[in-house]
């Protein structure tokens, strides 16, 4: 499958294939036993990826669904004993530079979208781990829902505004960012958007960098600052800027 946000590198595994990597090859029964479950996890990921494709929730359909003692072997000995010792974690960990809920990080672990307890047909799908800090997998509450970025595009628009606080002359201003909602996007799009900016406090960090990055460099931003006008200069730091300095 292939990210649509362009914020996360495209990968392209097979379920099967992804199994294939994380199952031990001299334990029969385990092996045997995961294989298996293997029809209901490949259940599990078709009817995950239409719900995405329809713009709906993902709810647990029956020929997908896992008896308790299977669910715990997935979360216990498929996810925690193999997967995270496996190769393939670091592979989807690197599919982005940065956090994939805040931006700002590096990458440290992996959370299930849909968390594992709850859902344990989809704990090993690869569309399912989302690679965020350790932070952010912290501070997202079980059941929260952001946006996808595996299957969500808000690349395209326009959602952070930066203003400045002007003190004294010759001083570097201060940023101060804020949401918006375009008029174009849907609100339950925004309403998970906006959840997880201030779930993992985005702005905050966000007014911190930005004003880093004025004081480190101020001299060459005043210079800037004379040639632009304030708008134009503003600009610089909103979402379509971002990153650009």
């Amino acid at each position: 499958m292939t990210s649509k946000t362009g914020g996360l590198r495209e990968f392209n595994w097979t379920l099967a294939d992804y199994l294939n990597t994380i199952l031990p090859k001299n334990n029969v029964p385990n092996k045997a036993r995961a294989e298996k479950i293997l029809p209901k996890f490949q259940h599990a990921e078709d009817h995950y990826l239409d719900s995405f494709e329809r713009g709906e929730v993902y709810e647990t359909e029956n020929d997908a669904k896992l008896d308790s003692q299977d669910g715990k072997f997935v979360v216990d000995k498929m996810y925690k004993s193999w997967f995270v010792k496996s190769d393939i974690f670091d592979e989807i960990r690197v599919l982005t530079d940065y956090c994939s809920y805040r931006y700002f990080s590096n990458v440290d672990e992996l959370d299930h979208y849909y968390d594992k307890h709850s859902y344990p047909e989809v704990a090993v799908l690869p569309e399912n781990l989302v690679p965020p800090c350790e932070s952010c997998n912290q501070r997202k509450k079980s059941g929260a829902k952001y946006f996808q970025p595996y299957f969500e595009d808000i690349s395209e628009y326009q959602w952070l505004y930066c203003t400045f606080k002007y003190t004294e002359a010759g001083e570097p201003p201060i940023p101060e960012y804020r949401l918006q909602r375009p008029s174009d996007m849907q609100p339950e799009l925004y309403q998970r958007l906006e959840a997880q900016l201030r779930g993992t406090v985005f702005i905050k960090m966000a007014n911190q960098s930005g004003q880093d990055e004025l004081s480190g460099r101020w001299e060459g931003w005043k210079e800037l600052m004379s040639i632009l006008t304030i708008d134009e200069f503003e600009k610089l730091f909103t979402k379509d800027g971002w990153g650009s300095y």
